[in-house]
C-alpha cells in the first residue's frame, strides 16, 4: 500500500513549525531556515524542494510577506517571521497587526 502526504493550498493544512525540519531531515533534505506561514497557528512555509520530494503537484496561491526578519523558534532553531510581526514592540492592543480584507 502506498502512503501519501497531502499538502493543500491552505495555510491551515500546512505543517507545524517544530515538525518541519524533522520531516526535512527524515526525507534526506538539507536543513533550511523555516519561514513562518502563520504566526497564530505556528505553521511553516513548505519549500519547493520538499514539494518536489513528496511529488506534490499543487502550490498555495496566497499573499506572502514582502519582507522577512530573522528570529528563532521556541526550540531555538533559526526562522524567518513576517517583518511586521514584532510582538516585543507592542505597547497596547491597538498595536497588534490585524488582517484587512
Amino acid at each position: 500500500m502506498n502512503e501519501y502526504v497531502l499538502l493543500t493550498p491552505s495555510r491551515g493544512d500546512s505543517i507545524i513549525l517544530l515538525g518541519y525540519q524533522v520531516l526535512r531531515s527524515q526525507l534526506g533534505l538539507e536543513p533550511s531556515v523555516t519561514r513562518v506561514a502563520d504566526i497564530y497557528q505556528y505553521t511553516a512555509v513548505v519549500e519547493e524542494d520538499m514539494r518536489q520530494t513528496l511529488d506534490v503537484d499543487t502550490m498555495p496561491v496566497l499573499d506572502e510577506p514582502v519582507k522577512w526578519r530573522q528570529g528563532k523558534l521556541t526550540d531555538d532553531s533559526p526562522a524567518e517571521f513576517p517583518e511586521r510581526f514584532r510582538p516585543g514592540d507592542l505597547q497596547s492592543e491597538k498595536d497588534i497587526p490585524r488582517r484587512t480584507r
